[in-house]
């Protein structure tokens, strides 16, 4: 009798396959913790690839920036055709950990690896979609930052691009003590990281040199480095959600004005 497309004995060892290749991208994992300790050039992009997954979890964003650094878009098979988009011939898959659907008799939960695809290597009329959806991302972008020197900032108390930095350091000390984090050098690379990753989010220019990683060298231990940039992620996605939502409220606000004054228009006519 078949179980599925497969019989029980082919699934036990397509599961065993896919637990052993979990435990191996758990090592690549660590073997990039190391290296992002180590250069600052790899650590910023690691900080940029966050800034493009925000709901993804620090080891895959490790995995992610082995395999494909300048993925844009990852999700499965089924994610995609869920979307009733096709993959095209030939995709290449990025390998991540996913928790298992299952748990055992005993409630204990699992982990397995899982194939993901980039947005490029879907169909012409995925592409379509995805480019406008990064180009209303760039759209936002520009008004948050302000096309120029002296705009404002759609949201707070209006304030002009160069104080942004000040801003966003205001607004994320509180969540950076949600983590209880009290090192201050830790606090510092959480600061400066969450500001770099949020900057690149909305493709605003921001040098290197405003992140300080010397906090990241004093850590030995790779677990307790996962567990600083665990902390980067949560402060990151509370703070991004924030200004997405921000912005998504400017833009209704924006869309409002222009139909309230389209229709003075009409009815003028």
């Amino acid at each position: 009798m078949t179980e599925g497309y497969r019989t029980p004995g082919v699934t036990e060892v397509y599961v065993k396959t896919k637990r052993d290749l979990k435990d191996s991208l758990m090592r690549y994992a660590s073997e990039e913790t190391e290296r992002i300790r180590d250069s600052k050039g790899e650590y910023l992009e690691y900080l940029d690839i966050s800034s493009r997954f925000a709901n993804f979890s620090v080891n895959n964003l490790l995995l992610i920036k082995k395999q494909m650094p300048e993925a844009t878009d990852l999700r499965t098979f089924e994610g995609w055709y869920r979307e009733g988009i096709r993959l095209r011939d030939g995709a290449f898959p990025v390998s991540l950990i996913q928790k298992e659907k299952t748990k055992d008799k005993d409630g204990k939960e699992h982990f397995t690896s899982e194939r993901f695809y980039d947005a490029r290597d879907t169909v012409f009329g995925a592409r379509v979609a995805i480019k406008r959806e990064i180009e209303e991302l760039i759209n936002g972008a520009e008004r948050l930052a302000g096309r120029n020197a002296g705009d404002r900032l759609p949201f707070g108390d209006d304030v002009i691009r160069d104080e942004l930095f000040e801003l966003l350091r205001e607004g994320i000390s509180p969540l950076i003590d949600r983590e209880g984090i009290t090192d201050e050098r830790r606090k510092k690379l959480i600061t400066d990281s969450v500001i770099y990753a949020v900057m690149r989010r909305y493709r605003i220019e921001v040098s290197p040199d405003e992140v300080d990683i010397s906090g990241l060298k004093d850590i030995k231990d790779v677990a307790d480095i996962k567990t600083c940039l665990n902390s980067v992620r949560n402060v990151f996605r509370r703070a991004a959600y924030v200004i997405d939502d921000e912005l998504m409220k400017k833009d209704m606000a924006e869309r409002l004005l222009h139909d309230n004054e389209r229709e003075e228009t009409v009815m003028t006519i």
